[in-house]
């Protein structure tokens, strides 16, 4: 709490001086004698009154929840703090009237960056380490503590240590749990790029990770883990053709007693091969990641946007992608197949998409099947029709069909979704949503829900009301399983 409240203090006097000197009495004076004085700040807001799935007879919660950044900058110097606030009515979670969440403080030179306090860091492809932000389920993972970062001609440096720092409070309806849980995760590290030509790079990184439980359980670390890994990438390796492959060794152990034990190593492979003679493009990718089981990484799972990302740390695949754009008629066919193994369950995978767009419209449909496990049949459909001047009609409709469990009990999960919306202005649209699950039970297959959004200079403001089914939601190339949703919803976020 200390630290915190040195942190506020340290940031507000910092703009407090700025605000008291001389010349910051008028905008103009201010304008003319301090030209690289840049303040900013962004204020997000949200409201829900929904429905405890765990206690669906208990009165509606109502949940208040808030997040402000200021940031100040001067010269080559910057501030920030990130802040936030939660209350709550009619439910188990407490209050939080004041979290402060991140601060940092940033310097900048021709060839160096020095920054302090809390910042994002993410190695090559994220497969070893992805510390990075997620408005949409609440992810704002952050090392906080110092790094330092050297760009000469032909080459970077970064030096980094801190400890892993989570958001306490996330404004977010589908916030994910902190995967830290009561522990603590201390890193430090470096990565190093050498620019072997004007279009090559060739990279290698290193960190520790230190794993500390609550002190009234273990007093030491137990668990840590090496990684180690390098890249090369290279644009035009011959005409047409780019080139990336990333390597990473993860080596773990563990406290038993009053020793560390070595665990099986864990391996992470991504390489991708790209030949774009325009107006075609083939794009082969393969990933191969072995028992990598380490909680703060964002590897490419080769199926962005369609099922959820699961099993990332135990399987191969591979991807070819063939696609044709057309600029003049805004049309592209897009063909992509993967297979592949997953380790975790033991089964292959095969997934092959077929997705278009001429003009306005746009259709993907796919099979994806792990046999003896489950198979998936998913279509999509979007089109978008002009009405009047600055308007226009927007239809989306989703289906998914899958079957689990194939080998012990088959169960099936059979969604459908249909969204219209429509733009009124540039500053304001409304939607109405509408979904069938004939997989569930006959009392809970009908989900209906309207929507609205409104713009108004820097303020942007959504409302919601009704009800969504849940399922698979994607974001940032990670798809994630979501909760039902009933209630109601008011959100707003400000820029100054």
């Amino acid at each position: 709490m200390t630290r915190s409240l040195l942190w506020i203090a340290s940031t507000l006097l910092l703009i407090a001086f700025l605000a008291s000197s001389p010349f910051v009495y008028a905008a103009e004076t201010l304008v003319e004698n301090l030209p690289s004085l840049r303040l900013s700040a962004t204020d997000h807001l949200l409201f829900t009154n929904a429905e405890n799935e765990l206690n669906p007879g208990a009165p509606n919660p109502n949940l208040f929840l808030h997040e402000a950044v200021v940031r100040a900058e001067v010269s080559n110097l910057a501030a920030q703090i990130h802040f936030s606030n939660r209350f709550v009515t009619g439910g188990a979670e407490s209050n939080a009237p004041f979290v402060l969440e991140k601060k940092e403080v940033s310097a900048e030179w021709r060839d160096w960056e020095l920054r302090m306090g809390d910042a994002h860091h993410e190695l090559g492809k994220g497969i070893a380490l992805s510390l990075y932000r997620d408005d949409v389920f609440g992810i704002n993972h952050t090392l906080e503590g110092a790094s330092l970062r050297f760009r000469p001609e032909g080459g970077e440096l970064l030096g980094f240590a801190g400890r892993v720092n989570p958001l306490k409070n996330p404004v977010a309806i589908n916030a994910v749990a902190d995967p830290l849980g009561e522990n603590t995760l201390f890193l430090m590290g470096g990565a190093a790029t050498l620019k072997t030509s004007p279009l090559a790079k060739l990279g290698a990184h290193y960190f520790i990770a230190l794993n500390k439980p609550p002190e009234e359980l273990i007093r030491n670390f137990n668990r840590y883990w090496n990684t180690v890994g390098a890249s090369f990438s290279q644009l035009e390796i011959v005409p047409n053709v780019d080139f990336y492959a990333e390597s990473n060794l993860l080596l773990p152990s563990r406290l038993r007693g009053r020793d560390y034990f070595n665990e099986t190593p864990g391996f992470g492979s991504y390489a991708s091969l790209v030949w774009s003679p325009s107006p075609w493009a083939v794009k082969l990718e393969v990933k191969d990641y072995r028992r990598y089981d380490f909680p703060f990484r964002r590897p490419p799972t080769l199926e962005d946007d369609i099922v959820e990302s699961t099993h990332t740390d135990d399987t191969f695949g591979t991807r070819v992608e063939l696609s044709h754009r057309n600029v003049i008629n805004k049309s592209r066919v897009q063909l992509s197949y993967l297979g592949g193994f997953d380790r975790v369950l033991g089964v292959p995978v095969h997934h092959g998409v077929l997705s278009g767009k001429y003009h306005d419209l746009e259709l993907s449909g796919g099979y994806r099947s792990l046999p003896t496990h489950s198979n998936l049949v998913h279509g999509a459909l979007k089109f978008k029709l002009d009405t009047f001047k600055h308007q226009a009609i927007e239809l989306n409709a989703r289906k998914q069909r899958a079957n689990l469990n194939l080998s012990a009990s088959p169960t099936v999960e059979d969604r459908n979704k249909l969204d219209l919306t429509y733009t009124f202005s540039r500053n304001w649209t409304a939607s109405l949503g509408y979904e069938f699950v004939p997989s569930n039970p006959g009392s809970n297959q009908h989900f209906a829900n309207l929507g609205t959004e409104l713009k108004w200079g820097a303020l942007v403001g959504k409302a919601f009301v009704g009800a969504t089914s849940g399922g698979t939601l994607c974001s940032g190339g990670v798809c994630r399983r979501v909760p039902p949703f009933n209630g109601a919803m008011v959100e707003t976020q400000y820029t100054f």
